[in-house]
């Protein structure tokens, strides 16, 4: 997916950047011996698409940062997200959707601006009426299959590129054209 996206988006957006990768989620205080400290905690996500970092070297000299979950690539430097894309081949059951609102809640607790997407291969059995009530904190949520599959699905490389005019075609289409609406949005404030 995050080949495809670079490909579909990079030449009109070169600066834009799309990866696996994870972002900031919590910020609190942790006390120890008297002393108090920042948390800094992390979660992995699977396409994070972001423009900008934020180098947080100075604050992490002062000593008064803990970080917890962040990657080497990025030491010192936090991720400012504008899309995160969680994926999974069939949608959740009401347990799993629970727990990837909340850390989407807690991400947009930071970062208000980030869109958050839930992008799902199969809808299965989902109860949609089951999921509104904890869907808040996601902008949408994408089937690129209503159906449930056949058989059991396993993702391979390059199945959403090679889709043609398949099945994922016009929802590929439809989410590429929401990306760009997002982005361009964001182009011309950082024109004006």
């Amino acid at each position: 997916m995050i080949e495809v996206l670079q490909a579909d988006l990079g030449a009109q957006y070169p600066k834009l950047k799309i990866m696996k990768t994870r972002v900031l989620k919590d910020i609190f205080l942790v006390e120890k011996n008297g002393t108090y400290k920042f948390q800094l905690d992390f979660s992995e996500q699977d396409v994070v698409i972001f423009n900008h970092i934020m180098d947080i070297t100075e604050f992490m000299n002062l000593n008064k940062f803990n970080i917890q979950n962040q990657e080497a690539d990025f030491s010192g430097r936090i991720v400012i997200p504008r899309i995160i894309l969680s994926m999974k081949c069939l949608a959740p059951d009401q347990h799993e959707l629970e727990k990837q609102c909340k850390t989407a809640a807690e991400i947009k607790s930071i970062f208000p601006k980030c869109k958050i997407l839930f992008l799902f291969r199969f809808k299965g059995n989902y109860n949609e009426k089951i999921g509104i009530e904890t869907m808040s904190s996601c902008d949408k949520i994408i089937y690129f299959n209503k159906a449930t599959p056949a058989e059991e699905y396993v993702y391979k490389k390059g199945d959403l590129k090679n889709s043609g005019e398949g099945d994922l075609k016009k929802p590929y289409d439809d989410l590429i054209e929401y990306f760009a609406e997002i982005l361009k949005h964001d182009e011309l404030k950082f024109m004006s």
